[in-house]
């Protein structure tokens, strides 16, 4: 079993859509969300050029969410140059051009990633 030890305390967090805000695919967040916990208790800066989506597993899985080609395009389109996406998302995206796709499949893939290539605060 993979495992990601991150210690928060005595920190805690929730994170949830509000009643009144409707997200049909909120299980795409759970990916930036997870990183951004991860980047604030770390100090570790993800550019602001960086995007992730995907739903994490509660055994740190990262499973494929929808329209995952359009997502990367729209990021492509509003100037993001790295997107950290499911692996399992790779063939309904194929490739493109001019932005650089990271693949994950365990959050810790993802989290490596962001600790190997960002900047210490």
């Amino acid at each position: 079993m993979r495992e990601v030890f991150v210690v928060v305390s005595p920190s805690f967090a929730f994170s949830g859509p509000n009643a009144d805000v409707s997200l049909p695919d909120a299980a795409a967040i759970d990916l930036g969300i997870s990183l951004a916990v991860v980047s604030s208790c770390k100090d570790i800066i993800i550019p602001d050029s960086v995007i992730a989506f995907g739903e994490v597993g509660l055994s740190g899985e990262v499973r494929a969410v929808s329209m995952a080609g359009q997502r990367v395009a729209e990021a492509k389109k509003l100037g993001f140059d790295t997107v950290i996406l499911p692996e399992v998302c790779k063939s309904s995206v194929g490739k493109v051009s001019g932005i650089n796709l990271v693949y994950v499949s365990w959050i810790q893939d993802a989290i490596r990633y962001i600790m190997k290539n960002n900047y210490k605060l």
